[in-house]
């Protein structure tokens, strides 16, 4: 069984396009390193505090927002570098999770061509995530 729908096109093959130098399972990870940055940038992380509510101090100062707002920084900057058609597929796939329309992106004739933008999608997210970590020393 699959956990989401990136993990299945990859299984099936989908994601074997695009450069050679990744494997499909390394477009797997850029999808999910793309969903945890969205995840995280849509966190909640600053509320009102209920008086009624009983509290005890855990000692944490750190309410998750800076981490959230670099969640949404990374995110913002990751989906920045896509082509418009990429984010379309991208939002669809990896966001959504949900399986591409392919009447709706225009491939219906040519799915091989619609794989290979999936994969070159992909492919631009590793070289984004792998510049980051080269900017910040990361091995």
């Amino acid at each position: 069984m699959y956990k989401n729908v990136i993990e299945k096109y990859a299984k099936k093959g989908w994601l074997k396009y695009g450069m050679k130098t990744f494997s499909s399972m390394d477009r797997v990870w850029a999808a999910q390193r793309l969903y945890r940055d969205y995840a995280g940038s849509r966190r909640l992380s600053v509320g009102v505090v209920n008086p009624f509510e009983v509290k005890v101090d855990g000692g944490q100062k750190n309410f998750a927002f800076e981490g959230s707002l670099k969640a949404k920084d990374d995110f913002l900057k990751a989906f920045s570098v896509l082509s418009p058609l990429w984010k379309k597929m991208i939002e669809c796939v990896v966001l959504e999770d949900k399986e591409l329309d392919i009447l709706e992106i225009g491939y219906e004739k040519n799915i091989k061509k619609a794989k290979k933008e999936l994969s070159a999608a992909l492919d631009c997210l590793i070289l984004h995530y792998m510049a980051q970590k080269q900017k910040r020393g990361e091995k």
